[in-house]
C-alpha cells in the first residue's frame, strides 16, 4: 500500500474526512470550506490539539505532504491508544483481533515506527472488514 493511502486509511479511522480535489490535497474538516481554501488551515497535529482544546475547532485542512502518520510517533502513537481502546472493550484472546493486537504490541516495543505503520495499518483494514 502506498504511503499516501494508508495515511488516508488511519485519517479515516480517527474521524477526519478525507478528500482528494484531484490535485494530491486531502482535506480534513469542514467540507464547506473546499471552495474557500483560505478559510482552511494547513497546519501541524499541535495546532489541530489546539483548535481541538480551545473549542474552536474551525474548518482545517491539510496537504497530503504534511500528513505524518507514517512517520512521526507523534501522529502514530494517538492512533495506536485508539486500537487499544477498542481491543480492551473485547474479548480477544485467541482470535485474529488478538494477532493484530499482538503484531502491534511487538512493533512498539522494538520501537520499529515503520514496522508499527504497518502494523497498524494491517489492523484498521482488518477493523474496516470486520465492524
Amino acid at each position: 500500500m502506498k504511503t499516501i493511502e494508508g495515511n488516508k486509511l488511519i485519517a479515516e479511522f480517527i474521524g477526519w474526512d478525507v478528500y482528494d480535489n484531484g490535485h494530491g490535497v486531502l482535506f480534513f474538516g469542514n467540507r464547506d470550506m473546499f471552495d474557500h481554501s483560505e478559510d482552511g488551515y494547513d497546519c501541524s497535529i499541535e495546532e489541530l490539539d489546539k483548535m481541538y482544546t480551545d473549542g474552536e475547532l474551525r474548518s482545517w485542512y491539510i496537504h497530503q505532504d504534511n500528513i505524518e502518520f507514517h512517520s512521526s510517533w507523534d501522529w502514530l502513537m494517538p492512533v495506536v491508544e485508539k486500537i487499544k481502546e477498542y481491543v480492551k472493550a473485547r474479548d480477544f484472546k485467541y482470535t485474529l483481533l488478538g494477532s493484530k493486537w499482538n503484531n502491534i504490541q511487538l512493533a512498539l516495543l522494538q520501537v520499529n515506527r515503520e514496522d508499527l505503520y504497518e502494523r497498524v495499518i494491517e489492523f484498521i483494514q482488518w477493523y474496516n472488514e470486520n465492524k
